[in-house]
């Protein structure tokens, strides 16, 4: 990215979002992770460690992504708030694919792509200046050589997952559990657990009907989150 990103491309891309990790934080904005190393550490909302670096392109973080995220979020303030009542399907919907987004990123974070070569295509020869106006303007461009950038390919494969993902998990319901006695945290990445943490008070769980957690059973859900974590949890003393 050229100095000054005069086309105001993303750089840091979240993982975690920052509307997610603001419920975890304290009056002073900070919050709690567990690393896997055994430390712990107090940090701000936009450290890097909730973050990679431009692995997707600008079309993908700022089109598909935010629409996904935003519906998201929107209902978690509700649920968050103590709204009442089962979910429609279309909210099952809504987190079902926010799933799959954070699935699916966390899959190309660990195996990421290359810049892949397309048949009977020669390309651009482009400066950096004209690869960032395209990206800004959301358009898919073949670099000298016929090549397709791996941000751009990686943006457009986890739409394709996350499509295909949501034809087959089309039938997929989510209980909202609540937990009273015990904070829960939130993982860097779902592993093989179809459930989020909304809040430290809140889970999202597949296949689970809606209720309330004991205490041994969000004790057993951290444990599983930090099991399948790569680096850190985030937890909630509040």
């Amino acid at each position: 990215m050229q100095k000054g990103n005069s086309h105001q491309l993303t750089r840091e891309q979240h993982v975690i979002l920052v509307a997610s990790l603001r419920r975890f934080a304290a009056p002073d904005g900070l919050v709690e992770v567990h690393l896997r190393d055994g430390r712990t550490a107090r940090i701000q909302l936009d450290n890097q460690l909730f973050c990679v670096e431009r692995l997707w392109d600008q079309r993908a973080e700022a089109g598909y992504m935010k629409a996904i995220e935003d519906d998201f979020q929107a209902l978690v303030d509700m649920l968050a708030t103590g709204r009442i009542g089962p979910l429609s399907p279309e909210e099952h919907r809504r987190i079902t694919q926010y799933w799959l987004l954070w699935y699916w990123r966390n899959h190309f974070i660990d195996s990421p792509l290359e810049d892949v070569r397309l048949n009977g295509i020669v390309g651009e020869q482009l400066t950096k200046d004209e690869k960032e106006i395209l990206e800004s303007q959301w358009a898919a461009f073949a670099v000298e050589g016929g090549k397709l950038p791996r941000r751009t390919l990686t943006g457009l494969r986890i739409q394709m997952a996350i499509d295909l993902g949501q034809n087959q998990l089309a039938n997929k319901r989510w209980g909202v559990l609540r937990s009273p006695h015990l904070n829960l945290a939130i993982g860097d990445r779902p592993g093989g657990l179809m459930s989020i943490t909304a809040s430290p008070r809140l889970l999202l769980a597949a296949d689970n009907p809606d209720g309330e957690l004991t205490q041994l059973e969000a004790l057993r859900a951290n444990q599983a989150f930090i099991s399948y974590s790569r680096s850190f949890v985030v937890v909630s003393r509040s």
